[in-house]
């Protein structure tokens, strides 16, 4: 159930939260929260191997339909042949012509910021719910505080992505993507997340501030486009910025639907994920 809370209650429930003009909210008590992409895709990783996958760390360069099934031709010169392939290279997928026609897919950079805390405020917040705080659009989202790979802890920031926010960029090439990642810095996005951050957690005192960027796959109906490009060959491309909280089923009908020759979406339909090609 969805719990409607005042802002003075909000306040008192979690350590350090005091958002300077927010009137009302609601929260989830049960059942909400984030998805740690970093576990999940271990977990993945794990389990695959466990059940006899052969993992390869490379890029693939092309791919060839013969009487075999496909010719994979890897960045590192070696090649394989599969009977059945699936494609799930996200924000790359039209970079490299892995498909015989180009699903219609825009790639929206967009940024993300951590804000270092020390140990004692990690103490005290670690329960922060995630939360969306949008007195403005864009909106922005927060994440509780994690310790990362590097042994720090950050409360995440993001901001909603639309094609007509200030703070996203429309990508079209390989090299644009490549430099978006590298970006070193972002003085419009540091701004914007800076100044919300104070406004939401006044009290927390910061260590440091890091910017990180991201790319989004947006598809032409909104919704992931997962299907047979071809025979034995299933593409599952375009996140839309919310498919990692349903990443697992998403990757058991594309598995299941690839071995099976068919749709296995259950009771979901197919015309619903329809890969919408570019002209």
């Amino acid at each position: 159930a969805v719990v409607s809370t005042q802002s003075t209650g909000m306040k008192s429930e979690w350590e350090g939260f005091d958002p300077v003009d927010a009137e009302e909210g609601m929260f989830l008590p049960q059942k909400g929260g984030h998805v740690s992409i970093r576990n999940l895709v271990k977990a993945s990783q794990k389990v695959a191997l466990q059940n006899g996958v052969d993992r390869r760390t490379d890029v693939v360069t092309s791919i060839v339909k013969n009487d075999a099934g496909f010719l994979i031709t890897l960045e590192s010169g070696n090649m394989m042949t599969c009977e059945k392939i699936c494609i799930t290279t996200g924000s790359f997928t039209n970079f490299f012509g892995l498909l015989r026609k180009t699903p219609d897919i825009k790639l929206m950079g967009h940024t993300v910021m951590k804000f270092e805390i020390d140990e004692d405020t990690f103490e005290r917040c670690k329960f922060l719910p995630s939360m969306i705080y949008c007195p403005t659009i864009p909106y922005v989202y927060i994440l509780p505080p994690i310790r990362y790979p590097n042994g720090k802890v950050y409360i995440k920031l993001g901001h909603s992505v639309s094609f007509d926010d200030p703070l996203t960029r429309l990508l079209h090439s390989h090299q644009e993507v490549l430099d978006w990642y590298c970006l070193p810095d972002y003085p419009e996005a540091r701004s914007y997340f800076i100044k919300w951050f104070g406004e939401i957690f006044p009290k927390i005192e910061v260590l440091s501030a890091v910017l990180d960027h991201c790319v989004m796959g947006v598809t032409a109906t909104g919704r992931q486009y997962l299907g047979f490009a071809e025979k034995d060959c299933f593409v599952g491309v375009g996140g839309n910025g919310v498919s990692a909280k349903m990443g697992l089923e998403i990757g058991r009908i594309i598995a299941d639907s690839v071995i099976a020759g068919q749709w296995k979406g259950i009771d979901l339909d197919e015309k619903d994920f329809e890969i919408i090609y570019k002209d």
